[in-house]
């Protein structure tokens, strides 16, 4: 609902329906279905494992710590 919005995005406009889906189908096998009921603070624990898994997929590990950083900074902003 966030990222639709644009509040999702710190000081951005908010993305395309396109980028979205773009972060969507990117997120969800990577980070979503092993660590989607996991706290804030296991995710930051496994980002390193996440990262290194995707070393031969570049474009997605650079969309995936942007994700992953923008989560963090939409945290921060709720006061989580």
């Amino acid at each position: 609902e966030a990222s639709h919005a644009g509040t999702f995005f710190t000081g951005r406009k908010p993305p395309k329906p396109s980028t979205l889906r773009s972060y969507a189908e990117n997120w969800q096998p990577h980070v979503g279905k092993p660590y989607g009921s996991k706290s804030l603070a296991q995710l930051a624990k496994a980002v390193p494992k996440i990262h290194e898994s995707l070393a031969k997929k570049p474009a997605t590990q650079k969309r995936i710590m942007q994700i992953i950083h923008n989560v963090y900074l939409f945290a921060r902003k709720k006061g989580w």
